[in-house]
């Protein structure tokens, strides 16, 4: 079992423990074949695990969209900033400039679980 550290101070006073090295990632972006394929080796390479899933496309103004939301979990060693600079490199990247992407932690305020976690 991993290590636990609390999460940010904001929520001490919940006794909330958070696993060391668990991120939550969202993304939003238009809808393209190999959205999944490019997360998931990405994560692959760093030798990640997706604890749990939720994907889903929705109709934007017409334009159909994909949205997943998942968490990470990091193997011991992999330093969480380089996946998040990866994964961000990867949106800038994309010919759409309107992908969104965080890759946040229990140590922000707005870590929540998946709502079915």
């Amino acid at each position: 079992m991993r290590n636990a550290i609390p999460c940010h101070p904001a929520h001490l006073s919940r006794n909330r423990i958070c696993p060391l090295l668990r991120r939550r990632l969202k993304l939003a972006c238009p809808q393209r074949p190999g959205i999944v394929l490019a997360i998931t080796e990405l994560l692959r390479d760093y030798g990640c695990t997706i604890s749990e899933i939720d994907a889903s496309t929705v109709n934007r103004s017409g334009e159909l969209w994909f949205e997943l939301e998942c968490i990470v979990d990091l193997p011991d060693g992999i330093d969480p900033q380089n996946v998040g600079d990866d994964l961000q490199f990867w949106t800038e990247s994309a010919e759409d400039r309107r992908t969104t992407l965080v890759f946040d932690t229990c140590l922000t305020p707005n870590f929540a679980p998946l709502s079915h976690a």
